[in-house]
């Protein structure tokens, strides 16, 4: 990583870390048993999903953390692979997120909220391989050598 990416990402820290804290000053009285605010998008144990945008942005520099993220449906590949991206018609680039049966009773257009692990590069024969599923060599050509979500959860966003 270069001293201009470092710099960056710890100017970004700063910023949000000092934004975060000003949010929170005045707002106890709106903040819910589970640690959430009314019309957050916290989840059953206080943890507020991250938008697509949010995880978009950045997905290849969260390698390895484990991430909750609230987003829509795009393509549904197989029962354990499919698309997300951002509710609101964005033009930025889908995600693969693959899980075993991950995508067997969702539909397009859905919001979900995923707890999935961020992998840094997407091999389609390797899926194909880890879910034991045949993968036509077009389904994720366009996802290739991208960072993916490797799902352990998936719900009906609420």
């Amino acid at each position: 990583m270069s001293v201009r990416a470092l710099r960056h990402r710890t100017v970004l820290a700063s910023a949000s870390a000092a934004l975060a804290a000003t949010s929170l000053v005045g707002c106890s009285d709106d903040v819910a048993e589970n640690g959430s605010s009314p019309g957050s998008d916290a989840t059953g144990d206080g943890e507020a999903a991250l938008t697509f945008e949010d995880v978009s942005d950045d997905l290849g520099t969260r390698v390895d953390e484990r991430v909750r993220v609230r987003a829509q449906v795009e393509d549904i590949v197989t029962p354990s692979v499919f698309t997300i991206n951002a509710a609101d018609g964005n033009d930025l680039e889908s995600i693969v997120v693959v899980g075993e049966e991950s995508a067997r009773y969702l539909e397009p257009d859905e919001e979900v909220v995923i707890e999935a692990t961020v992998e840094p590069s997407l091999v389609p024969s390797q899926v194909a391989r880890l879910l034991d599923v045949q993968l036509d060599d077009e389904m994720l050509t366009d996802y290739r050598g991208d960072p993916y979500l490797s799902a352990d959860d998936v719900t009906e966003a609420g």
